[in-house]
């Protein structure tokens, strides 16, 4: 029976390499040559626009999303473009947007956020840069390649980590877009907050002078009233005093 275990140990060590060696890989990442998963909160001057270059290759995908989350009427102006000089993507005096640009050379392609329209405010945007390079450094297989005998539904498994990756990657994206949108909203309720304050504050002060002013004149009316029927009163005393 001895003979056996070395066999047996290999067998079980042959499975469970085939398990989780795409675990492994799939965590790590080396199935993709490349990505980027990056957050920027910048600021926008009056009259200028703020631009970023990415490098990329042909085929890889790259994915902006943008926010403004203060100043003005929360607007601005977007471009993407290519390294030919080629428009990829455009916004005119959007709030907010998503898009999804592949890339059809190698180069560097450039966003720009234009504050040019306006020449008062400034603007608070938020961005999220995401890269997908799809070139492919080698079949993950090939480590596996002596653990044939195994049947693992390898594949299947692979596919399910790569959703599981994805969809961890779409709820970061996702609840950083929250963060944003969260820390706008603050922002124009507690400038609301403000106004109304303001306003309350001044009508507050308004009711005040308006009484006053109504005491005040209820009291010199009945201050002038009262003097003349005293001088009445006054002569009448007189004229009996003199009367013989």
């Amino acid at each position: 029976m001895e003979p056996r275990a070395p066999r047996r140990v290999a067998l079980l060590g042959s499975v469970w390499l085939a398990l989780l060696g795409p675990v492994w890989l799939a965590l790590l990442g080396p199935v993709r040559a490349a990505s980027l998963d990056k957050t920027f909160t910048f600021s926008v001057a009056a009259g200028q626009q703020e631009c970023f270059s990415q490098p990329m290759k042909r085929d890889a995908i790259l994915e902006v999303e943008f926010q403004v989350i203060d100043g003005g009427e929360l607007d601005i102006n977007f471009v993407a473009v290519s390294p030919g000089g080629l428009t990829v993507a455009r916004d005119e005096r959007k709030q907010d947007n998503t898009h999804s640009i592949k890339a059809v050379e190698d180069g560097d392609y450039t966003v720009c956020f234009d504050n040019t329209f306006s020449r008062v405010s400034s603007k608070t945007v938020w961005m999220e840069v995401m890269v997908d390079d799809l070139d492919v450094q080698g079949d993950w297989r090939s480590f596996l390649s002596s653990q044939q005998m195994v049947d693992v539904q390898v594949d299947d498994l692979q596919d399910s980590l790569l959703r599981v990756r994805a969809n961890l990657a779409r709820s970061g994206s996702l609840q950083h877009a929250l963060r944003a949108s969260e820390a706008r909203d603050r922002r124009l309720l507690e400038a609301k907050a403000a106004r109304v304050a303001a306003w309350s504050a001044a009508q507050c002060a308004a009711l005040v002078a308006v009484a006053a002013a109504s005491a005040l004149t209820l009291r010199a009316l009945f201050a002038g009233g009262g003097g003349g029927s005293g001088g009445h009163y006054a002569g009448q005393q007189r004229c009996v005093n003199t009367t013989p």
